[in-house]
């Protein structure tokens, strides 16, 4: 009986040294920062803007006289991505204006591209907060862009991020 206790008391010492032992490392000067909250984008639209719009998952389109007012929420992390998604281009075909709104990195362009219905005219803003892209397009056809471009700036200027 004595061998039989002194096997268990022994195996279990084996098994026991087989146990996965967590190892644990700390890093000095590194914060560990919490995910980014969703925010929601506000934005004045126009008087002609339709109330019929298109609701996809991440986004909405309002039609207006002429132009289309995309508003959509991307995941953040490859700003190029997001561009080309928006745009049709990378971002090194664009030229980015980077600025500030209300502490978040906001990157704005133009764009122009040949299409089956016509020249088209674009603009977006991307404002980059954490882990989101909150992003504003607007496109037209190109005969009738200039006329609407005091509108398309009155809505970026507008374009803000709320708490949700």
């Amino acid at each position: 009986m004595k061998k039989i206790g002194l096997c268990i008391v022994i195996l279990s010492m084996l098994l026991s040294a087989c146990a996965a032992v967590p190892t644990f490392e700390t890093l000095e000067g590194v914060e560990l920062n919490e995910a980014p909250v969703k925010k929601r984008m506000a934005v004045t639209l126009p008087e002609e803007a339709s109330v019929q719009t298109v609701n996809g998952e991440n986004g909405r389109i309002y039609f207006c006289d002429g132009y289309e007012i995309l508003l959509e929420t991307m995941s953040s992390g490859d700003l190029n991505r997001t561009l080309l998604s928006l745009t049709g281009f990378g971002k090194d075909s664009l030229t980015l204006i980077q600025t500030k709104r209300n502490g978040n990195d906001c990157y704005e362009c133009a764009w122009t591209s040949a299409g089956e219905g016509g020249d088209q005219v674009g603009r977006t803003a991307v404002i980059d907060h954490g882990g989101y892209h909150y992003c504003l397009s607007m496109t037209a056809p190109s005969d009738s862009a200039s006329a609407i471009q005091t509108v398309w700036q009155d809505v970026l200027d507008s374009l803000q991020l709320l708490e949700s």
